[in-house]
């Protein structure tokens, strides 16, 4: 399996706020209240159909995409492996979660697959490269987004005050994970996150009218859990973007100034984005219906701004739960100030679509090495006319404060470098996907 795919469909489910809901769920005898679910796939599919066709959408197409691209085999997950329980009540708590995990599969996959169909219509022989990420958007439209180099994101860990290091940081920010794609791919992996989180949260949305037929307790303490602990992650990759392209700007401008010409990735964030708002404003309108409707029936609302209980007033006890409020409001807050107006302002400038995002993939440059006398020779090409090639000699990454520009023949006299020398060296160009690094060792002995 390609790194895209992998690093989000890796045998990790969506990493959700804790589940307060269920121990109340527990409390509760489930097989006199849940529908018995016999064929799980078919009930899901068509459920999604009906009610959610974005969600049945990306579903559909990852569940039915080929999974061997000429002679590159991709490994897949299937859908129901995310769906623990065997009633739709169980179903309902994790949907969220499985559409959230397809929609990692669809971004990296279906670019895989798009590329490698670009590859055949042109008679190229090749595997997908793994660059590009296919975003999809809803009401059938979807934007390939290419990915420029990065760096990873731990590093702008010491940006984030410590009132704002909210629940996911540590997992998505202040991690060590090899295989995360928010660090492994940086910027990209956490908009492929925010788009995986928005579109998780809305199918709980897209799902009222069916939570409306069920029109009992259990099922809305379901339908505010998935909304309520999901919700405020789009808030948090949000701000995760921003900080990140901050920091890229300050401290690493080769790589800012490649996302900043990416206009496919910045049209994909203003779109994400500007649902983001709305979304929850239906969602806080909805829940004030429900919370009347329940009251009809007899049941006591208790709400603190943030922490909610629903209960009979003959009951003994009841659990308070956290609708999140307050982080909600903490992280919008936070995303209101003055701070992130520029960069805001500069992403929206720069958004605006690409297309035959194929035909801007730079071939890697070409490192030819040689001695004259008693000094070792190194020459590098490209043939993208108007490209840069940048370079390093130790090891790193040709993008890193370390690399350099190359402006012609290097002569390094033998003897004045350690061996062995590593070569690298990559090619870019403004509004093109960079090329895969050219790699070389060289040992004297």
């Amino acid at each position: 399996m390609s790194a895209s795919t992998d690093n989000s469909l890796r045998s990790r489910s969506r990493h959700r706020a804790p589940k307060w809901w269920l121990l109340a769920l527990l409390l509760l005898p489930l097989s006199a209240m849940a529908d018995s679910v016999q064929d799980r796939r078919t009930f899901i599919l068509n459920l999604l159909q009906q009610y959610s066709p974005d969600s049945h959408f990306i579903v559909s197409s990852y569940d039915q995409a080929p999974f061997t691209l000429g002679d590159a085999r991709y490994s897949k997950t299937g859908f129901l492996s995310y769906i623990s329980g065997y009633n739709d009540l169980r179903i309902l708590e994790d949907i969220g979660t499985m559409v959230h995990e397809m929609n990692h599969g669809y971004t990296g996959h279906l670019g895989e697959v798009k590329e490698f169909s670009y590859y055949q219509k042109k008679n190229i022989r090749s595997t997908p490269s793994g660059k590009f990420y296919d975003f999809y958007l809803g009401q059938g439209q979807s934007v390939l987004v290419r990915r420029t180099p990065t760096f990873r994101t731990n590093r702008i860990v010491s940006t984030f005050p410590t009132n704002i290091r909210t629940f996911r940081f540590d997992t998505y920010v202040n991690s060590s994970s090899t295989t995360l794609s928010s660090q492994s791919h940086g910027v990209y992996g956490l908009l492929d996150e925010l788009n995986s989180y928005f579109i998780g949260t809305k199918v709980n949305l897209d799902l009222l009218p069916y939570y409306w037929q069920k029109n009992s307790l259990p099922y809305w303490k379901v339908f505010f859990k998935d909304i309520d602990g999901s919700y405020y992650g789009c808030l948090e990759f949000k701000l995760y973007i921003l900080k990140y392209l901050q920091y890229a700007r300050e401290h690493e401008p080769a790589i800012y100034q490649q996302i900043m010409a990416n206009g496919n990735f910045h049209f994909v964030f203003t779109e994400i984005d500007k649902k983001i708002v709305p979304f929850y404003q239906r969602y806080l309108l909805e829940r004030k219906k429900i919370l009347e409707n329940l009251a009809a029936q007899g049941y006591q609302i208790k709400w603190d701004g943030d922490m909610l209980a629903i209960y009979k007033p003959t009951d003994t006890r009841w659990p308070y739960t956290s609708t999140f409020a307050n982080t909600v409001n903490l992280l919008q807050n936070e995303l209101a100030s003055e701070q992130y107006r520029d960069i805001l302002q500069e992403i929206s400038k720069s958004a605006r679509l690409q297309e035959n995002v194929f035909d801007l993939l730079l071939v890697k440059p070409d490192i030819k090495i040689g001695i004259r006398g008693n000094q070792l020779t190194i020459t590098m090409s490209s043939p993208s006319t108007g490209a840069t090639i940048r370079y390093s000699l130790d090891g790193s990454a040709p993008l890193s404060e370390k690399g350099k520009v190359y402006n012609g023949e290097i002569l390094l006299p033998i003897g004045s470098f350690r061996s062995p020398l590593i070569i690298k060296a990559i090619t870019i160009k403004a509004g093109y996907t960079s090329s895969s690094i050219e790699e070389r060792h060289l040992s004297l002995r």
